[in-house]
């Protein structure tokens, strides 16, 4: 949604075809994007031929499966069987350029390689995050009521709203995310051999916030009492 709304209102294609397995109306998106993919052809289905046999300059993959705790035949049908079909597609109609958009979480970066290390507690790599029956000696070490202190509040607070019918938003810390794999990769390469500058280099709490009133408009987080109108 966000690429799609960024090549539209910069005017970067004379032709975009979005093609999703999920259909356009049931897609949570904010006024702009809503705006932008009003021009732009959307299918619902997976890559499919023009009707007159002709390709494309460009193709960007941003279909996968992000959510965490699934099987690893799920991961590998909708990450890696996926991405290698499209890829030879894209490959056997000659497409100029294929570009695999990745979320990165499975590279490995020199400069700070998990998530541990970036918060200076390399100890926890070794803690058993899930174990409900942790001893007296290393309770006070285990994290492992993290997620029932937060999800009560955050059920709370999504049903106190009144608002909010359904929201993929949540607080849930998933093993994965404890776990000791890479948390970064260097994006310097792209700058250095194309000339590309990022808009928005680092995390700021004004972009934290954005997003949040993002979620606020289309829904998946609850407005103050004097914002509904």
């Amino acid at each position: 949604r966000n690429f799609i709304t960024y090549l539209v209102e910069n005017d970067f294609a004379s032709e975009i075809r979005v093609v999703d397995k999920v259909l356009l109306i049931t897609a949570a998106l904010n006024p702009k994007q809503r705006e932008a993919f009003s021009k732009v052809e959307v299918w619902q289905k997976d890559l499919v031929d023009r009707e007159d046999g002709s390709s494309y300059d460009y193709v960007f993959n941003l279909a996968a499966e992000t959510k965490y705790s699934q099987i690893e035949k799920v991961y590998e049908e909708r990450v890696y069987t996926l991405s290698v079909r499209n890829a030879e597609e894209a490959a056997r109609r000659n497409v100029k350029v294929y570009v695999e958009v990745s979320t990165a979480e499975i590279y490995q970066s020199d400069k700070v390689s998990n998530l541990f290390e970036y918060l200076g507690v390399k100890a926890l790599a070794k803690i058993d995050l899930y174990d409900k029956n942790p001893s007296k000696e290393d309770d006070k070490a285990k994290p492992w009521t993290i997620n029932d202190k937060h999800m009560g509040p955050w059920t709370t607070f999504i049903r106190d709203s009144k608002k909010i019918k359904n929201t993929p938003l949540t607080p849930y810390v998933d093993k994965e995310l404890l776990c000791n794999n890479p948390l970064s990769v260097d994006g310097t390469k792209i700058t250095v051999e194309t000339g590309f500058q990022y808009e928005v280099p680092e995390v700021t709490d004004e972009k934290l916030v954005e997003m949040i009133e993002d979620f606020k408009v289309i829904g998946w987080w609850p407005k103050e009492p004097e914002e509904y109108v």
